[in-house]
């Protein structure tokens, strides 16, 4: 999956960080005193490209050029479910509704988050991504 100081420039992460006054750091380049361990429940999505067939390495890829960010874990998910059906995800992302996806309900059942798509809200910063966040709205409410 190559480097991930690599990427990060290739991606201009570093550069952007620069420019935005953020601290980027290459997670693998860590020791191990600099890690706290935690119990996590949930998989992350950063939706700058997303595999809708395949995975984890390899598979069918598209450029749905977000980046997902939140305080509820259930609504990142949920959002992920919409932007993979959006973009024609396989069979088992498709199948029922988002919040009926195994995932999803588990962790709604354990209170981890949001329980309906209707109290999630999409913020954005630019009316071309509004446009986009309005797409993947209307498919979070009809899943």
């Amino acid at each position: 999956m190559g480097s991930t100081r690599t990427v990060l420039e290739q991606r201009g992460v570093f550069r952007m960080a620069d420019e935005l006054g953020f601290e980027a750091i290459a997670l693998d380049e860590l020791g191990a005193s600099d890690w706290e361990k935690r119990q996590v429940e949930s998989s992350h999505l950063d939706g700058v490209e997303a595999l809708v067939e395949g995975g984890p390495a390899h598979g069918t890829r598209v450029d749905a050029g977000v980046v997902l960010a939140g305080t509820d874990r259930v609504a990142i998910d949920a959002v992920g479910v919409a932007i993979l059906r959006y973009y024609g995800a396989t069979n088992a992302v498709e199948r029922g509704a988002i919040f009926e996806q195994q995932q999803i309900a588990r962790a709604v059942e354990l209170g981890l988050g949001v329980d309906a798509a209707a109290r999630i809200e999409l913020v954005t910063d630019r009316p071309e991504s509004a446009a986009y966040a309005d797409e993947i709205w209307q498919v979070l409410l009809q899943g």
